[in-house]
């Protein structure tokens, strides 16, 4: 009983831990053996490392701010999660296909979708902090 109570109250404070860092978060994620952002990533674009370091531009390797919300831009707040992706404008194509841009597996599966289709275009405006690499055309 005992250990059932501490791995619920272990469970409930990383759910709600929205004061919480991302670096934190993560350690505690890779601690009950979740995927990071950052495997997770590396795990759907094994062809195009370049998205690593997209999603390090975008978002900083985060979904969630520390507020607890997923992560919206700065400057375009339709711009969501990991991948800043427009919800506005993808937003349609994501529901369509069964996809919430606002968690994070739906977020990086949606971000595979449009790299498949678009290589990094949709992330052109992001270029100056990824650079040009042989993976980014269109």
């Amino acid at each position: 009983m005992r250990k059932s109570i501490k791995a619920l109250t272990a469970l409930v404070a990383v759910l709600f831990c929205a004061g919480c860092s991302e670096t934190t978060r993560e350690s505690r994620q890779a601690a009950r053996g979740d995927p990071t952002i950052r495997q997770l990533v590396a795990e759907t674009f094994p062809d195009a490392p370049i998205m690593l370091r997209i999603a390090q531009c975008e978002s900083g390797m985060r979904q969630f701010g520390p507020n607890g919300l997923v992560l919206s831009g700065k400057v375009h707040p339709p711009d969501k999660g990991v991948f800043q992706i427009n919800e506005r404008v993808h937003g349609p194509t994501a529901h369509s296909r069964g996809v919430d841009l606002h968690m994070t597996r739906g977020n990086i599966a949606f971000a595979r979708y449009l790299y498949d289709n678009e290589k990094t275009g949709p992330w052109r405006a992001s270029q100056g902090c990824w650079g040009k690499d042989r993976y980014a055309s269109r």
